[in-house]
């Protein structure tokens, strides 16, 4: 299983659904697209935008605290370039969480039932097999699933 590492409290509002789109410079790979992949919360927080998000009317949440481990899985269904071109996959309103250049539109983001500790790194990397079995183990199943 592939992983991607992002600071906090991004890591954390993709975690909860609150943020479909994650901002790169760079486009995803292309065998990516359709795979889950595990959302690393990297050891970073950038409490300004903590506090922007609270003074906002954002409920924290306990995920945007988690530094250092695995925190959700989700899939990559596109990328774009332009925050109008959300709309063909989710509401129009996630155009507030893209900054580009290339936005990756996340889809089926599955919170891990307890964060599962890990080093991170930079770009897509692998996720170490006994890391990746016990986010399989946490990972719960799709919404509406029985």
């Amino acid at each position: 299983m592939k992983a991607l590492t992002l600071i906090q409290p991004w890591a954390g509002l993709v975690a909860s659904g609150v943020k479909l789109v994650e901002n790169r410079p760079w486009k995803p790979p292309a065998a990516m697209i359709g795979e889950r992949f595990a959302l690393h919360a990297g050891k970073t927080i950038d409490f300004g935008t903590v506090a922007d998000l609270i003074a906002a009317g954002q409920r924290d949440r306990p995920v945007w605290r988690v530094r250092g481990a695995v925190v959700a899985t989700a899939r990559i269904v596109a990328w774009i370039t332009h925050p109008h071109q959300l709309w063909e996959y989710t509401e129009p309103e996630q155009a507030r969480w893209f900054f580009g250049p290339i936005g990756f539109v996340l889809a089926d983001v599955r919170e891990l039932a307890a964060p599962v500790p890990c080093k991170g790194m930079l770009g897509f990397w692998q996720l170490p097999p006994e890391l990746a079995a016990r986010v399989q183990e946490q990972t719960p199943p799709p919404r509406g699933a029985a």
